[in-house]
């Protein structure tokens, strides 16, 4: 038993006798579907029907005086393609019947047995909502593919996809990296012409394993180490830094990650490739920079200190120790007040020593300066101090370059004596 359609179908009937749609009306209210319909007799007030009120289905029979019923099929398929049309026609035979379908109608039904007509509406219905949900299906599947190409295809890291042993994919990154002009220069290329010697082997055995593993196997995998969670850590993606060839023979050293890839019913292998020569130099730059910074302060005959916004010491260099006479182990997060600042010099400012000249109206930044300071043994020496501001970091830190000048006459007794040597 069809169970009953419950929504108000609109059903347009195209037939020129009034008694033959009232007996379609009545069998299909017997049948229980809900619905209401409208006659047509002429091409214009089908096509108006068809613009102002489309219907759910059209019942149509073969001939009329005016307006033939294959005219107005070949006008449902150009204007309303989904919507089931049925030929109710008064003429049995089995030619009728091929040429009915031929055409392209849905169904047909003799005016003769008209019990047929309710199931052949329901089955119809049936089959034109299939037909709605899978092309809603396929047009959903293009955007998805369509979105995930536009992703892939600007993403700055670069994808290869091959399958059989070819490159059947690559987007542009991938060309760059690889020395393409377009990425269409590496599909169909054997993926073994852009591996080194050297990576072959074992991106072979990781690929081998993948395709074993299979894609559902990979990713349930995936999801279990994860305890379900769907942003957690990916376990078994990892980059492993291997080598690739691109096309004009050079050497690209990459890091690499594979996952396995359906591909129109096919196992295939998907990669993300990062080149490792722009961080390794920025890896070296960093280094030669580390190297600099601790030459200078190891051989600087200065003593070079750093210290924060509060006047904690961050570095203390060699020169530091031996001038002031102590440790760098003894002063690091010490405050400078406390360890190096000479009595007269704290009682300039109740504000503190750092406080005073790096912030107040005497602020040595920028300047150089002569001062007494006190070392560890409680002795003062005199010197030659400037103070530079690090504006990278934040709160903001001082680095102070000292000088002993202890056994310099001061500035104004060299004038003196030099003046007396005339």
């Amino acid at each position: 038993m069809e169970k009953n359609i419950k929504k108000e179908l609109t059903i347009l009937c195209v037939e020129d006798v009034p008694a033959d749609v009232a007996r379609l009306n009545h069998e299909l209210r017997k049948g229980g579907i809900n619905f209401h319909s409208k006659r047509v007799v002429t091409q214009e007030a089908f096509l108006d029907e068809l613009e102002r009120n489309p219907p759910d289905v059209i019942l149509s029979d073969h001939g009329l005086p005016s307006f033939d019923g294959f005219m107005a099929l070949t006008i449902a398929q150009e204007k309303c393609p989904e919507v089931p049309f049925i030929f109710v026609t008064g003429k049995p035979g089995e030619q009728i019947a091929i040429e009915t379908l031929r055409n392209g109608a849905t169904d047909y039904v003799l005016k003769s047995n008209l019990t047929k007509l309710v199931p052949t509406v329901q089955r119809a219905l049936r089959e034109a909502e299939a037909r709605v949900a899978l092309k809603q299906e396929a047009l959903q599947l293009r955007e998805n593919e369509q979105f995930y190409r536009q992703l892939v295809e600007f993403c700055p890291d670069a994808f290869l996809v091959h399958c059989q042993g070819k490159i059947v994919f690559a987007n542009r990154a991938a060309a760059h990296l690889l020395g393409a002009g377009e990425a269409r220069q590496l599909v169909g290329k054997p993926v073994g012409e852009v591996i080194h010697p050297e990576s072959g082997p074992s991106l072979e055995t990781r690929f081998n394993e993948l395709i074993q593993t299979g894609t559902i196997f990979f990713w349930r995998k995936i999801e279990k180490e994860n305890g379900g969670k769907q942003d957690g850590p990916a376990n078994d993606i990892v980059f492993t830094g291997e080598k690739f060839i691109r096309l004009d023979g050079s050497t690209v050293e990459v890091e690499v990650a594979a996952t396995p890839l359906t591909l129109q019913g096919r196992p295939a292998i998907q990669m993300i490739l990062r080149a490792l020569t722009p961080r390794r130099e920025a890896e070296q730059a960093l280094l030669r920079s580390e190297a600099l910074k601790t030459a200078i302060l190891n051989t600087s005959l200065d003593a070079i200190i750093s210290i924060d916004h509060t006047g904690l010491i961050h570095e203390w260099n060699p020169a530091a120790e031996r001038i002031f006479g102590y440790d760098r182990a003894q002063v690091l997060g010490k405050r400078v007040d406390d360890l190096m600042v000479s009595k007269s010099l704290l009682e300039i400012s109740n504000v503190g020593w750092v406080n005073h000249f790096f912030r107040d109206a005497g602020s040595l930044l920028g300047r150089t300066v002569e001062l007494t300071l006190r070392r560890s043994d409680g002795s003062e020496i005199r010197v030659e101090m400037a103070i530079s501001r690090t504006p990278t970091e934040d709160p903001p830190r001082c680095t102070v370059f000292v000088r002993d000048i202890t056994g310099r006459a001061p500035a104004g007794e060299c004038l003196r004596q030099g003046e007396e040597c005339r």
